[in-house]
């Protein structure tokens, strides 16, 4: 199974992506996140691998790839 983490400060579009994610085989959403804080707790807090991160670049006040090292 690929645990897949939604990060998008939209709530509906997450919601869609999560949605969407539960459609294909194979994968599961392990989590969403809002902020790029919350984003992080969820990564080094959680007892499930995270395989695949959907990741909104372009967020109101912060940037998306500010996550990425």
């Amino acid at each position: 199974m690929i645990n897949v983490l939604i990060i998008d400060d939209d709530a509906m579009v997450a919601e869609l992506n999560r949605r969407y994610v539960a459609q294909i085989p194979g994968f599961q959403c392990c989590g969403t996140a809002s902020t790029l804080e919350k984003a992080k707790e969820i990564i080094f807090n959680s007892d499930t691998p995270i395989d695949l991160i959907l990741l909104d670049i372009y967020m109101q006040k912060e940037n998306g790839l500010d996550l990425l090292p």
